[in-house]
């Protein structure tokens, strides 16, 4: 069941046009509506869950001896999915952090040091923020009859 704790968000319908500007009308249509407090919302998600996710799949599959009980042809699709959602938080994110080389003892080529220093975000702070804006989902969701729908899912 889908509730805040799963980083279920309701945004406002200003925030849902921002981002329809970038894939269209049809794009927006089709989003899933909740009721809060009595205003619309639009369910959401931060990038963030699904990168940990992704992050989480990828590494139960390092143990599939351990996690076993996944079938191995949707764990292949589902792993590629997650690699190119890495992949691009990385590429966006771009970590400009410094990496020096040194000489080691006993050794003629460069070392990298990439014990770097990060400025970082607090996941706990930007998670809690999401928490803060959360929406319960308490039943099951059903796509409203008269609801557009895109024809394939947004990858």
């Amino acid at each position: 069941m889908l509730d805040g704790r799963n980083g279920t968000l309701g945004v406002t319908r200003s925030v849902a046009e921002r981002l329809a500007k970038r894939y269209g009308q049809a794009w927006l249509d089709s989003t899933v509506r909740l009721r809060h407090q009595g205003q619309e919302r639009f369910m959401a998600q931060l990038e963030l869950n699904h990168q940990i996710h992704c992050l989480h799949e990828l590494r139960m599959a390092t143990h599939f001896d351990y996690y076993h009980d996944k079938d191995p042809r949707q764990m292949h699709g589902h792993l590629d999915h997650c690699i190119e959602t890495i992949r691009e938080a990385l590429m966006c994110n771009s970590g400009t952090g410094i990496v020096l080389f040194h000489w080691i003892a006993g050794d003629d080529k460069p070392y990298p040091d990439y014990n770097t220093y990060h400025q970082c975000r607090d996941p706990f702070e930007v998670l809690n923020w999401a928490v803060d804006r959360s929406v319960p989902i308490v039943a099951p969701l059903t796509k409203p009859a008269n609801q557009p729908a895109l024809q394939t899912p947004p990858y």
